[in-house]
């Protein structure tokens, strides 16, 4: 059976990917192929945080094309899976649906990694034309609280020297930068094959409905009581989240202006 979508969860960082690849990885008509984050298309294009992405603004590609497909080999989990060698095949043909495996008989695949939202619209094209059916999923959090969960979980659970490194950088980091994801994607796919979650009410009944509904497929209820990958994240100090707000006002201002009444009150003001 040939798959019928095939769905990227493109990020944000912190933002519930992991949570939602367990669900849609649990979910009888959806396969993930053998790994969270195997980041094919990661390994095609450069996102905005490479240190090769040029000061235009222009990913450009990061090989030429026959070492841009071969370095998508080095996703495949190493050691004797039975399948390696007819993997790495599909990643040499850049075949990416083949990529997947025997998972690819699957009505969907999704392919989830928070790195996505990193790419520019020239990798969504090519995204969206791997499949004939293809949808884009972000997810976003309240911009401080996905930084101090981004800040506990590098510092390993000592983050006060993390916490003062991301306020000295100054600006809007890459992955808070929701303007720039949301531009990027209006850019390369229309609206009817994108869908904005927003963290705060990923973990309910409704928001597994639209998705399952934005999917094609049967309705599952997550297991909403389960944390993931929580990095440590509590409240963040006062004037650490207070300066913090000062530097992601345009990405409050951004998301605020495009969507309304749906940003979850809980975001800060």
């Amino acid at each position: 059976m040939v798959p019928r979508t095939l769905a990227f969860v493109i990020g944000a960082q912190r933002s519930g990917t992991t949570w939602l690849h367990d669900y849609l990885k649990n979910h009888p008509e959806v396969s993930t192929g053998l790994a969270k984050e195997g980041n094919y298309f990661a390994h095609l294009y450069r996102g905005v945080d490479d240190p090769r992405y040029d000061a235009a603004g222009s990913s450009r590609r990061a090989f030429p094309l026959p070492r841009r497909v071969r370095a998508a080999k080095s996703v495949l989990v190493a050691g004797g899976h039975p399948r390696v060698r007819a993997l790495r095949a599909a990643a040499l043909r850049g075949d990416f649906v083949g990529f997947f495996g025997t998972g690819a008989h699957a009505p969907v695949l999704a392919d989830v990694s928070s790195y996505y939202s990193l790419l520019d619209a020239e990798a969504y094209r090519a995204m969206a034309a791997a499949h004939p059916e293809t949808r884009f999923i972000l997810l976003l959090r309240d911009p401080v609280a996905r930084a101090w969960s981004d800040v506990n979980w590098r510092a390993g659970g000592d983050a006060s020297a993390a916490a003062e490194r991301a306020l000295d950088e100054g600006g809007i980091p890459a992955r808070s930068d929701y303007g720039r994801m949301l531009d990027v994607l209006d850019a390369a796919v229309p609206d009817e094959r994108k869908l904005v979650l927003f963290h705060e009410h990923l973990f309910t009944d409704t928001a597994m409905a639209r998705l399952t509904d934005f999917l094609g497929i049967t309705f599952c209820a997550g297991d909403y009581g389960r944390a993931v990958n929580t990095g440590g994240a509590g409240d963040a100090p006062e004037a650490w989240a207070a300066q913090m707000r000062s530097n992601l006002a345009p990405v409050y201002d951004v998301v605020r202006a495009r969507f309304g009444d749906r940003v979850p009150s809980v975001w800060r003001d």
